[in-house]
């Protein structure tokens, strides 16, 4: 049986591997939304944002329309609240789990710097 080999902190390299190809993968779909986004400021021909996602989805990007609609709705977070949610929706995202549960784990995350600090402290 072979074992699993661990960084410093204990988490498997396999999870920490995991871990920075989403985050990779994250940045490039934010890049490509950033580009997209500036694409549909230079060009306004009168479409509503449901007609712009078909004309997406159907002849310019290969992406399904569910992609486009969560593009947009991240531009519209993007200019619509702070960090905290972005965050919370990324993680819950990326980990399969209710933007509660994840809201809960950063909350407790807080108290816990908090109360002891940080390492660099």
């Amino acid at each position: 049986m072979s074992e699993t080999q661990t960084d410093d902190d204990g988490i498997p390299e396999e999870v920490d591997d995991a871990f920075l190809a989403k985050l990779e993968a994250v940045a490039n779909a934010e890049q490509r939304v950033a580009e997209l986004t500036a694409e549909l400021e230079r060009v306004d021909i009168g479409l509503d944002d449901e007609d712009t996602r078909r004309l997406l989805w159907a002849h310019l990007t290969g992406w399904s329309l569910s992609d486009i609609s969560e593009a947009f709705e991240a531009v519209d977070d993007l200019q619509r609240r702070d960090s905290r949610d972005l965050t919370v929706r990324l993680l819950a995202q990326l980990s399969n789990n209710s933007r509660e549960d994840v809201r809960d784990f950063l909350d407790e995350c807080d108290r816990l710097e908090r109360k002891y600090g940080t390492e660099d402290q």
